[in-house]
């Protein structure tokens, strides 16, 4: 249903995205870890009136594992 609505009223566009993550064990079953990941969509077109949207972004996380 959203791809349907999303193709009525946007030209189709072009998206990147690259993802990193390190973590280190802190105890023998846990690790912690810290990633990064980056979302290039800038070329998504608005059909009616030609305005391109940028849609990019990036999210940074930390975490705790149970590892076993």
């Amino acid at each position: 249903m959203i791809v349907l609505f999303a193709l009525k009223y946007y030209d189709k566009g072009s998206a990147t995205q690259w993802y990193t993550s390190i973590g280190m064990p802190i105890i023998p079953f846990f690790d912690i870890h810290l990633s990064y990941r980056s979302i290039t969509a800038k070329n998504i077109t608005f059909k009616s009136d030609g305005v391109k949207d940028d849609n990019s972004g990036s999210v940074t996380g930390l975490g705790l594992a149970f590892n076993f």
